[in-house]
C-alpha cells in the first residue's frame, strides 16, 4: 500500500476482508506491506475482525446477490481465514490497546485479543512490528 500516508480504517476492514476473501477462494497473497500505513492499535483490530468472512459474504462479492439474500444457518457462520506468511506494520502507530496481558494471563478462561490470534497463527512466519511504539 502506499505508504506516504496512513491509511483510512475502512480501506484497512475491506483491506482485511479482501485478504480472507483471497484466502477462502484459494488465492496465492502470501506477502503485504503496510509500513506507516495503520493510524491505531484499533484500526489493526478492525482489519483483522473483518478476516472473518462466511459463505454470504462470498456470494455478495463475487456471485449473485439474490442467492445470498437466501442463505441462513451455515451458510451465514463466519470463520477466519488467512494466508499470509509475511506482513510488515512497521512504523505503524500501534498504541492504545485496551488489553494487559499480566491481568490476561491471571484469568482462568480469558478471552485474548483477536491481535494475539492472528499472531498465533501457524502459517504466519513473520512479522515486521518495529518503530509501532508498543511500550510504555
Amino acid at each position: 500500500m502506499d505508504n506516504s500516508q496512513a491509511t483510512s480504517a475502512q480501506n484497512l476492514i475491506l483491506l482485511g476482508k479482501g485478504l480472507a476473501m483471497n484466502n477462502k477462494k484459494g488465492g496465492n497473497l502470501k506477502y503485504v506491506s503496510l509500513v506507516s500505513c495503520i493510524q491505531s492499535y484499533n484500526d489493526l483490530e478492525n482489519m483483522i475482525k473483518a478476516m472473518k468472512v462466511s459463505d454470504k459474504d462470498m456470494e455478495d462479492w463475487y456471485g449473485d446477490k439474490k442467492v445470498a439474500k437466501e442463505m441462513q444457518g451455515d451458510q451465514l457462520e463466519k470463520a477466519f481465514h488467512f494466508g499470509l506468511v509475511y506482513l510488515d506494520v512497521s512504523n505503524c502507530a500501534l498504541t492504545n490497546y485496551a488489553f494487559k496481558m499480566k491481568n490476561l494471563q491471571k484469568e482462568n478462561d480469558p478471552k485474548w485479543p483477536c491481535f494475539m490470534h492472528f499472531l498465533a497463527s501457524p502459517q504466519l512466519e513473520t512479522v515486521n512490528m518495529s518503530n509501532c511504539k508498543l511500550t510504555k
